[in-house]
């Protein structure tokens, strides 16, 4: 092959695999929302003592009509979740995945606020609160009241359109 007709060959064999490497990520790939982590005190407001609010502190009402004082504390983003699933247990739950840079931050969160309520929030809404029982940081689940609940939780989460 003379080096004339080489050289167009090669530099476009070059060419295409730049452009492979740079590729955009697969349409159907499972994409999640960012997610937002409040703590704060879990009473309700109708049994609770007096309650001093903190700055930034919300009132939320949670998916039983209690309502509870949050404050954000965390943002995970979505492309720190490597997954969110419906649980397979006898009890309705909401497993979450994280990857190594989101789960850090999450560590250290739950491990200073056990203890404490943790609601997780995803675009203004509510999703589920619960008491922080325990530190965790790469994988945690959240009960949920139904199979049902936890399917609509995970669907919430889950964008599976492409963008």
């Amino acid at each position: 092959m003379s080096s004339t007709l080489f050289r167009p060959l090669l530099i476009a064999a070059v060419l295409a695999l730049a452009a492979c490497s740079n590729a955009p990520p697969d349409a159907d790939a499972v994409r999640y929302h960012d997610i937002e982590l409040h703590l704060g005190a879990y009473a309700p407001v109708d049994t609770a003592p007096a309650h001093t609010p903190v700055p930034g502190e919300r009132d939320w009402t949670t998916r039983e009509g209690s309502t509870v004082h949050l404050a954000h504390a965390l943002t995970i983003p979505g492309a720190d979740i490597q997954s969110i699933t419906v649980g397979t247990g006898d009890t309705p739950t909401v497993d979450f995945a994280l990857t190594s840079n989101g789960s850090a931050e999450v560590l250290a969160l739950t491990s200073a606020n056990v203890g404490k309520a943790l609601g997780i929030v995803a675009d203004d809404t509510l999703l589920s609160a619960a008491t922080i029982r325990g530190p965790f940081g790469d994988a945690f689940q959240v009960s949920a009241i139904s199979p049902e609940q936890a399917r609509t939780m995970v669907d919430t989460l889950t964008d599976t359109q492409a963008e």
